[in-house]
């Protein structure tokens, strides 16, 4: 990617690689290409574009545990709150 170059340009470079390894290589080169102050910038808009459409709910496949009850979170937060000094 040449050097700065606009966000647009390179999410669209990105998104149209067929190949995870060629967008892994892309994604290398924003250092290169934005500076510090960009990069939460261009990162997020790349994952916006790329991984956010993969996601989806996935609930069928969670199976209920005792664990997933409030009560042994909220004595897990009294604990981590008495051992930390609140």
């Amino acid at each position: 990617m040449a050097e700065n170059k606009e966000l647009e340009t390179v999410v669209e470079e990105i998104t149209g690689e067929e190949s995870w390894n060629k967008r892994v290589a892309l994604i290398r080169t924003i250092p290169e290409d934005f500076g510090k102050a960009r990069h939460q910038e261009v990162y997020a808009a790349i994952a916006k574009a790329v991984y956010v459409p993969q996601f989806g709910p996935n609930f069928a496949y969670i199976h209920w545990r005792d664990g997933y009850e409030l009560e042994p979170i909220v004595e897990a937060y009294k604990l981590a709150f008495k051992l930390t000094d609140g």
